[in-house]
């Protein structure tokens, strides 16, 4: 770890001890602070100590001063503001046969290095799929997906194995959400229909090995980012719950699309821009919230 403190330029002023989560930082007899050899290694490379101190006088690993460790604009949105994005963020299934050029992609992956993270920053890998073939070529496969699903689901065994080794909110989705709408056809791929990736001319995939560390809840942090990015940005998203599972339990789907035979995928966001333009937002009240006070 090339965690150091330059001693020359130090105020003494303590916030970057007190502000380190893993309490690495520690005051010496003459006043400096000091990272020690021994506690190095419980540095978790948040940049927390070196963003908060007044000259600069920290290194942490990587992190530069004016390249990750940027200076802060004094200009940041109410909740005014704030609330009007969420307001303007809607799952847009509707889309305008437009490629997103990869530029405005890569903005809002760029986002993402502004986002909290549970203990690694890298824990979790993305996957863009910004070409139209590629995703139409992905659909007959995610179709036999869900019909084979359907077999899964009337066979009494593999029914009971599913229920066994999955979530119970999982499962309830899969018997009263999924299976009736496969019964119905809807994600069958004919006469142009799609209501899987909805025609969405761009995918991003979140993804990660099963032993890195939080990567369920930082996929699901990316997720949400990157879907409220695309907002301020002129696009459309939605989160397609369909993607994981046939990703993770199709070895072709999971060649198609390049992702390490070892990673689960977490989420899927499908992007482009918005063909119809909503007129209002929608407010679902929170009426199941309890106070807790003395």
């Amino acid at each position: 770890m090339k965690n150091t403190i330059n001693v020359d330029t130090c105020r003494k002023c303590g916030a970057c001890a007190e502000v380190c989560p893993s309490d690495i930082i520690v005051k010496y007899n003459g006043g400096h602070y000091f990272f020690p050899e021994e506690l190095k290694c419980f540095c978790v490379s948040c940049g927390q100590c070196m963003a908060i101190c007044p000259t600069n006088s920290i290194q942490v690993n990587d992190y530069k001063y004016g390249e990750t460790i940027l200076p802060l604009s004094s200009e940041i949105p109410d909740y005014k503001g704030f609330i009007n994005l969420l307001k303007h963020r809607r799952s847009v299934r509707n889309f305008v046969e437009k490629t997103v050029p990869n530029e405005i992609i890569q903005q809002i992956i760029d986002s993402l290095a502004y986002m909290p993270y549970g203990f690694l920053p890298d824990a979790f890998e993305i996957t863009v799929v910004n070409e139209k073939l590629i995703l139409d070529k992905s659909l007959p496969l995610f179709s036999a997906f869900y019909e084979k699903m359907k077999k899964w689901m009337h066979h009494p065994f593999t029914r009971y194995m599913i229920k066994k080794s999955t979530h119970p909110a999982v499962f309830s989705t899969i018997k009263d959400h999924l299976l009736p709408l496969i019964e119905a056809k809807h994600y069958k791929i004919s006469d142009g229909d799609d209501n899987i990736l909805r025609k969405a001319p761009c995918l991003i995939i979140f993804h990660s090995g099963l032993e890195m560390p939080e990567h369920l809840e930082d996929c699901w942090i990316a997720t949400t980012i990157a879907s409220l990015t695309a907002v301020s940005l002129g696009l459309g998203t939605t989160i397609i719950g369909l993607v994981p599972p046939a990703l993770n339990k199709s070895p072709e789907l999971k060649q198609l699309f390049n992702i390490p035979e070892k990673n689960e995928v977490i989420s899927a966001l499908i992007v482009g821009y918005p063909k119809l333009n909503y007129r209002n937002s929608i407010a679902r009240r929170k009426s199941n919230v309890s106070w807790i006070s003395s």
